[in-house]
């Protein structure tokens, strides 16, 4: 079994960036995002240290793993506009899904 450290290191990361440009009264660009990005640079080198483990970490989820992922952004997606949240949270979960239905067809 693989584990999905390194999937919820960059599910944590991606959330920290949403709360971040949640945060922004005005729209958010390459300029305005360069010192979101300064800010969280301890996140995001933990974040993409292990990233060439995530297909490893993918092929291997179990429904265990499928579901705490889904809770981590469920639970740690927090922002100002519940439509937008809600709709990050949807899309996070079919991503999850999909790694599943993958799996379904992948392996042998």
């Amino acid at each position: 079994m693989v584990g999905i450290k390194e999937s919820k290191d960059v599910l944590t990361f991606i959330i920290a960036v949403l709360k971040e440009v949640d945060k922004r009264p005005k729209k958010v660009n390459a300029f305005t995002l360069i010192p979101i990005l300064l800010r969280l640079a301890p996140k995001t080198a933990k974040a993409f240290n292990g990233i060439k483990e995530l297909p490893a970490e993918f092929k291997d989820l179990d429904e265990v793993e499928r579901q705490e992922l889904i809770a981590v952004v469920k639970n740690d997606v927090s922002l100002s506009n519940e439509k937008v949240e809600d709709i990050v949270d949807k899309i996070i979960e079919v991503i999850i899904r999909l790694s599943y239905i993958l799996d379904v067809f992948t392996k042998k």
